[in-house]
């Protein structure tokens, strides 16, 4: 995934994590990863509506099967 993909997702998420809503600005230092909303291994792609920014803590403990079950609501 490209850098310009990655400002299209991160402009449109607020810069604010889509799953939690805590700004990057809040933790210290660490930018945000974008994240696979249905994960490759299971046909998700690098299109923009695939993808979410998450805040550090819900990347790393994400399920790669199951983040696409979040509601939209808290995307």
């Amino acid at each position: 995934m490209d850098q310009s993909l990655r400002e299209v997702v991160r402009r449109r998420a607020g810069n604010a994590c889509q799953y939690c809503h805590i700004a990057q600005e809040a933790p210290p230092l660490i930018a945000f990863p974008v994240e696979h909303i249905v994960s490759r291994q299971h046909g998700g792609s690098d299109d923009p509506a695939g993808l979410a920014l998450a805040a550090i803590g819900v990347a790393l403990t994400k399920d790669p099967i199951l983040l696409a079950s979040i509601p939209k609501q808290a995307r």
